[in-house]
């Protein structure tokens, strides 16, 4: 089993202050976009991102100026766990295969996993919370 260095080595990053951090950028009016800092290109300097996204069909490692898209991007959670333990969770989603899937496996999902270990989405949670008040209250007016 492949431990945090055999993955960083890989994919030629090198770790930086901030490698487990998250980081979000606006996605439109209503959501935010996270991934997270796995450090630096060894070759290019330029920082690396995990992120999981719909372009990609799934989890992906890019620049920062992509995962930025043209919008400044701000650190929001700190790790839950050691730096180790968020990249690795990082990496092995990567292996694992799986596809994005908005409901189920989003952006919010794949940042908070490596972060804390449980997959979850506030965007989503939010989102159902909100169709199902207006559903009780359009009950309730008929």
């Amino acid at each position: 089993m492949k431990n945090v260095y055999d993955y960083l080595n890989e994919y030629g990053i090198e770790l930086t202050e901030d490698s487990g951090c998250e980081i979000a950028r606006p996605k439109d009016a209503f959501y935010t976009h996270t991934g997270i800092i796995l450090g630096r290109n060894k070759y290019t300097w330029e920082k690396m991102v995990f992120h999981n996204h719909r372009e990609s069909n799934g989890p992906a490692i890019v620049t920062i100026t992509k995962f930025n898209n043209g919008y400044q991007a701000h650190y929001t959670n700190r790790p839950m766990d050691s730096w180790d333990v968020v990249l690795l969770r990082s990496f092995q989603q990567l292996d694992a295969g799986l596809n994005y899937d908005l409901p189920v496996y989003n952006c919010h999902h794949a940042s908070a996993y490596s972060r804390t270990g449980k997959s979850q989405s506030h965007g989503v949670t939010n989102t159902i919370g909100t169709i199902a008040v207006i559903a009780i209250i359009a009950a309730l007016f008929k």
